[in-house]
């Protein structure tokens, strides 16, 4: 009867330092399932690295106006983005995948990267054409 009493006694002692341990985990109940994250193993989902370019994606209006801010008054060749990237500095640094044509009869279509920096006060900048 001494070992039972010591057996139920010990088991309570566990439930009531496992129950304790529960109340005071995290709680994971509100923390969004469709948010990205870097194990969610779907390729169009992965957080980017710090530091480095988005994902490539679907040019808006906002990535469009800085864009035509920035290429203002560039002559002779007709850029159209198709898609862009960006990347966080002090200020934002934008990457646009575009189709490029001279203004010229018979000219060939080409695909160019257009790279560009919008500083956080002042006009977006063109910094290069690859």
């Amino acid at each position: 009867m001494k070992n039972t009493t010591r057996i139920i006694t010990l088991a309570l002692v566990c439930l009531l330092i496992l129950g304790a341990l529960a109340a005071c985990a995290p709680k994971t109940d509100n923390i969004p399932t469709d948010q990205p994250t870097e194990n969610s193993g779907d390729q169009t989902t992965e957080a980017p690295i710090a530091g480095g370019y988005s994902e490539d994606r679907d040019v808006t209006e906002d990535d469009l106006a800085i864009f035509n801010e920035a290429m203002a008054g560039l002559v002779g060749v007709e850029y159209t983005p198709v898609k862009v990237s960006t990347q966080v500095v002090a200020g934002m640094n934008y990457r646009f995948t575009c189709t490029a044509k001279a203004v010229t009869p018979d000219a060939v279509e080409e695909t160019k990267t257009v790279n560009i920096f919008k500083p956080l006060d002042g006009p977006a900048e063109l910094v290069d054409i690859v």
